[in-house]
């Protein structure tokens, strides 16, 4: 791949590298407003929903309460200290510390506009709040409670005594793992919204407007009740809880070992709601860079990148299509050329899992290694993944890890990566990346280490 260096692009590439990613939440309806003590709190970025999920700036929340707030860049970490009392979260990661205690998260912080927004009731009510929602105005109120935060301890979410079942809601009586099929009972019609989810791999249930009957164990709040699965091939284990108290939304995650699809048998108009559940594959994209006109880079003995490109991708494409968990969707298999748009364009379409673009370098004669790209936060664990496998099969150099801005990776909404496998523009490399054991070495280092990241054997 040519690199072209001018001292503005340059300045402009290590801004890059300071600035905070900006993470693109999902929102739902307007701006969410938020009340302390019924003062209506003006943060810098107003609160959103995701999912059903208030998200709020924590800066707001921490300079109302006298805790202090910090941010470590390195791990995309936010740190909030008041008194004894600690949380730590991270950006994209669905999990917490309590005072160094483990707490799962259904929705994981976001970076917005340069402001951190977390679950606005993980923060609340362990720094001594109540939260509650108003379904009428759509808003989030916070009360302080009497008392406040204990130091040292984590104040337990408040238990309000309420009638059951005011709104006279189905009740949902059972649910139950049978084989494949997870099958919920209920005394009444239901509905559902099921769907898959990434990383861990896991589909989820939506049921809105039910609850549970006594024969169902019911989940304090911000905690969920789970369901021991044992020995299946596909299910760790399934667990529920309420998502959004206020629309009396219960929610069931059922956690995979690896990606799995599911079909609808019954639909919950009788009062039974069951899906099968079966192994999918993973679509895997392998992107060949250049071809046809664009021959990319050309290396010392005169060979165009556009060459290696192809025949390493053809490679990996003959390895992942002997794993029946992996379908894979080439970008190109011939010597053509794809616009980069293109190529973003067959991953979206194919639903790709994961994009993977091959490439070798060229800079100087002098220049020497193996780089691995992303551009987006969620594809630093497969490009990790990947250069584990990839560096030490070409014996060249480790050139780490990089953030790139490249189109192909930059556009794909999956985890996309970009290897630049060696400099052809070197005598060294160009000569292994020319020699057929070095290509099917690296090839199957590439395989290995996609396995790794998806978890397939």
């Amino acid at each position: 791949m040519k690199k072209i260096v001018f001292s503005v692009l340059s300045l402009l590439l290590v801004l890059s590298f300071m600035l905070p990613q900006i993470s693109q939440a999902a929102t739902a309806g307007s701006n969410i407003p938020l009340y302390l003590n019924e003062n209506l709190l003006t943060p810098e970025v107003s609160p959103i929903l995701v999912g059903n999920t208030t998200m709020v700036p924590i800066r707001i929340i921490s300079e109302n309460l006298g805790a202090k707030v910090t941010w470590t860049q390195e791990e995309s970490k936010v740190t909030i200290q008041k008194g004894l009392n600690q949380i730590i979260l991270w950006i994209n990661k669905n999990e917490s510390l309590v005072n160094a205690k483990k707490y799962p998260l259904e929705e994981a912080p976001q970076l917005i506009a340069g402001n951190t927004l977390v679950p606005v009731r993980l923060i609340a009510e362990n720094l001594g709040l109540d939260v509650k929602w108003d379904n009428t105005t759509h808003s989030v109120h916070m009360v302080k409670t009497a008392d406040g935060s204990t130091p040292g301890t984590v104040q337990p979410p408040p238990i309000v005594p309420v009638d059951p079942n005011p709104n006279h809601y189905p009740e949902l009586s059972s649910i139950v793992l049978s084989g494949n099929q997870l099958q919920v009972q209920a005394s009444g019609p239901i509905s559902s919204k099921v769907f898959y989810v990434a990383g861990p791999d896991r589909l989820v249930m939506d049921i809105p407007a039910s609850t549970f009957s006594s024969t169902v164990p019911k989940p304090l709040p911000n905690t969920n009740v789970e369901i021991p699965v044992a020995n299946h091939p596909l299910i760790s284990k399934i667990r529920y809880a309420y998502n959004d108290p206020a629309t009396s939304t219960i929610r069931i995650v059922i956690d995979l070992k690896r990606k799995a699809g599911f079909t609808q048998v019954d639909n919950g108009t009788t009062g039974k709601l069951s899906i099968n559940i079966a192994e999918t594959k993973y679509k895997v994209v392998i992107d060949a860079g250049h071809g046809d006109q664009d021959p990319g880079a050309k290396s010392v003995t005169g060979k165009k990148e556009k060459d290696f490109n192809l025949a390493m991708s053809l490679k990996v494409q003959a390895l992942l299509q002997q794993n029946p968990s992996i379908e894979v969707v080439m970008t190109r298999t011939t010597d053509t050329f794809i616009p980069l748009a293109g190529r973003v364009d067959i991953a979206q379409k194919a639903g790709a899992d994961i994009f993977v673009s091959i490439h070798a370098n060229a800079w100087m004669a002098s220049s020497r290694g193996t780089e691995t790209y992303y551009n987006r936060q969620e594809s630093i664990p497969l490009a990790d993944a990947i250069h584990r496998y990839l560096a030490p099969a070409t014996g060249f150099p480790d050139s780490g890890v990089r953030y790139g801005n490249f189109h192909v990776i930059r556009e794909t909404t999956m985890p996309a990566v970009l290897l630049e496998v060696g400099y052809l523009t070197n005598v060294i490399e160009d000569a292994a990346l020319s020699n057929e054991d070095f290509r099917n070495r690296v090839a199957d280092s590439i395989v290995n280490g996609i396995k790794d990241y998806l978890k397939v054997k």
